[in-house]
């Protein structure tokens, strides 16, 4: 009912610490804003495993008529974080009750939503160190799937996510006389096109790529031509190579384009988050655990999904692990950042289970 923007979590963490602190965990706060980590020393030295949890909300009006909906004006949990959040609660309240042999650190991290991201500065800030983290589990809801559902695959499971500013300058005039202006709005036409071909045509088939462009911006009356146009968009990839062979492309649609029609472009390409990639050994440990549990079903997924997470800078440190819990259902399958997204809760008591049995089977091996 309180949801908090990126960078502006401080109730969520004050929160969150008193409920760990109350479980009686050691918490550290504060950490790149409002991000925190609370340890438990289990019952020997043993291995060390971090779970993650983002906290963050988005600029969306709530829509729904849930008794527990936002009172907060123009801010909703519309992708979930809040279950995330109650999910490791959950998981930390059961590994106090019944100690696993070896550390768990429970990784709360601010502004998982706006790019550059905060996983990236709370690795600087040393939350995978002291103790050293051997593995790190993540999740996310998804109402793609029943409750009960958990999907995951090896390797890659999201993708990179990529934004762009793109300012077509062109000349301005009266729309009357046409011939005596650069037209930016035609221009932008053309390019939009362009755009969408260096998937089409220039990558391989074989590579999940996009590019999609959200919104444009440009001129003020009907009879004027504007002096520019000003897009953004998104690109995203699972492959490196990929995505420079797209910014390549990109440069090289819009210099021909611009130049036959006497414009000019400024790029303004934003590198985002990588993509996940989920440790072979992790992955197979988590998909035993749901496997082993009768009241799920693992869904082994074919091929990544388009969406980012800066969950993936812990994988470039330690083996790390991310699936998505089911939490649709027939009445609640809107999807994430919508603003009648919600959860069914029978999905809550079931990633505790997930989270709970990976800690112990990894702790245990």
């Amino acid at each position: 009912m309180h949801p908090e923007t990126a960078g502006k979590e401080g109730n969520t963490a004050a929160f969150l610490a008193e409920e760990l602190s109350r479980m009686g965990l050691k918490v550290q706060q504060n950490i790149f804003g409002f991000g925190l980590v609370a340890e438990l020393n289990g019952k020997d030295s043993g291995k060390c495993i971090a779970l993650r949890a983002d906290m963050d909300a988005l600029p969306v009006m709530e829509k729904t008529d849930l008794a527990y909906k936002s009172i907060t004006q123009g801010v909703m949990h519309a992708c979930g974080h809040d279950a995330h959040m109650t999910v490791l609660l959950g998981t930390a309240a059961e590994l106090v009750n019944n100690p696993p042999p070896g550390k768990v650190k429970f990784i709360f991290q601010p502004s998982e939503e706006k790019p550059p991201g905060g996983a990236k500065y709370l690795i600087e800030a040393g939350v995978l160190e002291n103790p050293d983290v051997d593995a790190v589990l993540g999740f996310h809801v998804s109402p793609s799937y029943p409750v009960g559902t958990v999907a995951l695959k090896e390797g890659e499971i999201m993708a990179i996510s990529d934004n762009f500013e793109l300012i077509i300058k062109g000349k301005g005039g009266h729309g009357g006389v046409p011939h005596k202006t650069v037209d930016p709005i035609l221009v932008t036409a053309q390019v939009i096109q362009g755009l969408q071909h260096i998937v089409s045509r220039t990558v391989n088939p074989a590579e999940p790529a996009l590019i999609s462009i959200g919104t444009i911006r440009g001129g003020e009356a009907s009879n004027i031509i504007p002096d520019q146009v000003t897009l953004t968009g998104t690109v995203r990839s699972t492959n490196e190579t990929v995505r420079e062979e797209i910014v390549e492309r990109m440069h090289q649609t819009l210099t021909g384009i611009t130049k036959a029609w006497r414009a000019d472009y400024i790029l303004n390409y934003i590198y985002g988050y990588p993509p996940v990639v989920n440790h072979p050994g992790i992955t197979r440990l988590i998909m035993d655990v749901v496997k082993n549990d009768p009241d799920l079903e693992l869904k082994v997924m074919d091929k990544p999904v388009m969406i980012g997470e800066d969950f993936a800078y812990y994988g470039r440190y330690v083996p790390a692990g991310y699936f998505f819990l089911g939490c649709g259902s027939k009445e609640k399958s809107h999807p994430l950042h919508q603003s009648s997204f919600d959860i069914e809760e029978a999905c809550l008591p079931l990633g505790v289970r997930v989270m709970t049995q990976s800690v112990y089977r990894f702790l245990e091996e």
